[in-house]
């Protein structure tokens, strides 16, 4: 198994280890309104279903300033499919010469880019950096 993912009744979601990003708390697919728990010093790994060739993609469309944007990576499901599944994959990094601890408001959209203002899903997540 790649990941784990436990949510908690509070929607307080608590990613396990994931052997593919060591160091690490990884999240997929959270529901809109979550919180997503990080010790500082580990990696946010945020995954996000998309299906590939509808041209609808996950973007960043907010963050707050000291978080940060993150680096993208796309991981394809199905390689050389049409149609097929794609994680969109956010990562953010903690490690950072000034304290992160506390919440920070991330906002992501599945859209279009020739239609950025008619998002066909949005994702309004809370990152708690903890110590």
């Amino acid at each position: 198994m790649r990941f784990c993912v436990a949510l908690l009744a509070s929607v307080e979601i608590v990613a396990l280890s994931s052997p593919a990003f060591a160091g690490s708390e990884t999240f997929v697919d959270p529901r809109s309104g979550s919180t997503l728990k990080v010790k500082q010093g580990d990696d946010l790994v945020l995954k996000l279903h998309a299906t590939a060739g509808t041209g609808y993609q996950w973007k960043v469309v907010s963050t707050d300033r000291s978080l940060g944007y993150p680096k993208l990576k796309v991981e394809d499901l199905s390689p050389g499919r049409v149609g097929g599944g794609l994680y969109y994959v956010f990562i953010w990094k903690t490690r950072v010469p000034y304290p992160l601890l506390g919440s920070h408001a991330v906002k992501l959209a599945y859209l279009r880019s020739w239609e950025p203002d008619r998002p066909a899903k949005t994702l309004n997540l809370k990152i708690r950096v903890v110590q």
